[in-house]
């Protein structure tokens, strides 16, 4: 009778341990969104707090691989918790990039120049920038879609394999089609879309840069390799010497160039911060906390987890081309190649079922978990 009831709980023992393994990775699938508070530097009231972007990465923008970024704030906050105009202070300055590009870290972000002089700045955020390791592989009817609502879609390939038609499109419009050749004396194997982001008059603004590695035609499957995408958003931030309309209170000063300078627009002017709060000095980029003390400050950035946030970047992601075949400029026929291999039409499987945020995976298991137990019951009973 000791074995029959020892048997019956081993059982139980087994099918409560299968159970609660199931149960983190139910509640592991929720997510979860809120505001948190990233703490760059930390000193006393009164005071002085200065970041630069190497020392100060979390609130500064520093890139440690070309050890670039050149940020600077500067600030002294008094007994009554006020930062007046003379203490405070924000620098940032144009840096060359090893491939010769123009760049600045702007309150917190990488940002490509487009156009700079004494007068103006035309700066447009850095939405990404891989390596030769970053690899996408895609099928000939599949895209991939990065940020700002743009896609790299792979059309068609031709006969001998080392040419690939590729369009980019902007919210689903086309915006821009190349056929690449990977092998050839005359073509670089790079695909390259400029547009006319400084009002210039001259569509010469690298916007997007990758390179097609491979392209790959098999029997069942066609391919193209790509790597090294360069991409820039192309919503432009104009930065004018004397504006104070960009943030309230605050004056640009281009100064010399290509140093860039923020203030308090008037000499009489003051930052007022409250105890126990934080005050937004740019948004959610750059804000000041003072502890409940009020002998303590932190400058703090605001991101969010679990969302986007202001630091984090979309996820590039593999879809299926819309079958509305867009306009070839590029001398590849649409429907190539006709002999050899026959393109791929990039059909995926899509689910047709999604569960809901209401249902709550590993429920089942109860019903399994009594059902086991009542087999291991009987089985025991008929052995009596």
């Amino acid at each position: 009778m000791n074995k029959k009831i020892t048997a019956v709980t081993l059982t139980a023992l087994m099918v409560l341990t299968m159970f609660t393994a199931m149960v983190p990775s139910a509640l592991g699938a929720v997510e979860v969104t809120a505001p948190h508070e990233f703490m760059g530097a930390v000193g006393s009231v009164p005071g002085s707090i200065n970041l630069t972007s190497a020392d100060n990465p979390g609130i500064l923008y520093y890139d440690i691989d070309d050890q670039a970024g050149a940020e600077t704030l500067d600030l002294y906050i008094d007994t009554n918790l006020d930062i007046d105009a003379a203490n405070f202070k924000y620098t940032t300055t144009i840096y060359q990039t090893d491939e010769g590009d123009a760049n600045v870290a702007w309150l917190g972000a990488a940002y490509y120049v487009v156009a700079n002089d004494t007068s103006e700045w035309w700066i447009c955020e850095k939405l990404q920038d891989d390596d030769e390791d970053d690899d996408y592989l895609l099928r000939v009817g599949e895209s991939l879609s990065l940020a700002e609502g743009m896609s790299i879609s792979v059309m068609e390939i031709d006969v001998d394999g080392n040419k690939a038609w590729i369009t980019l499109s902007k919210d689903g419009e086309e915006i821009g089609n190349e056929v690449v050749a990977t092998d050839s004396d005359d073509e670089d194997p790079f695909f390259v879309f400029e547009a006319d982001l400084d009002d210039d008059g001259d569509e010469d603004d690298e916007v997007m840069n990758f390179t097609v590695e491979t392209v790959f035609a098999g029997m069942n499957t066609n391919m193209v390799k790509i790597n090294n995408i360069d991409l820039i958003s192309m919503d432009v931030l104009l930065i004018e010497d004397g504006d104070t309309d960009l943030f309230s209170d605050f004056e640009i000063d281009l100064g010399t160039d290509p140093t860039l300078t923020i203030e308090l627009e008037d000499s009489d002017d003051e930052i007022s911060l409250t105890s126990d709060g934080v005050k937004d000095i740019f948004g959610d980029s750059i804000s000041v906390r003072i502890n409940d003390d009020d002998d303590f400050a932190a400058v703090v950035k605001t991101v969010i987890i679990g969302g986007l946030g202001p630091t984090e970047a979309p996820t590039a992601v593999v879809t299926e081309v819309a079958t509305d075949e867009p306009t070839n400029e590029t001398g590849v026929e649409p429907g190539a190649p006709t002999e050899g291999p026959t393109a791929d039409t990039g059909e995926t499987e899509v689910p047709t079922e999604v569960p809901t945020e209401d249902e709550v995976p590993g429920f089942e298991a109860v019903f399994a978990i009594a059902g086991l137990l009542a087999v291991a019951y009987l089985v025991l009973r008929q052995r009596e």
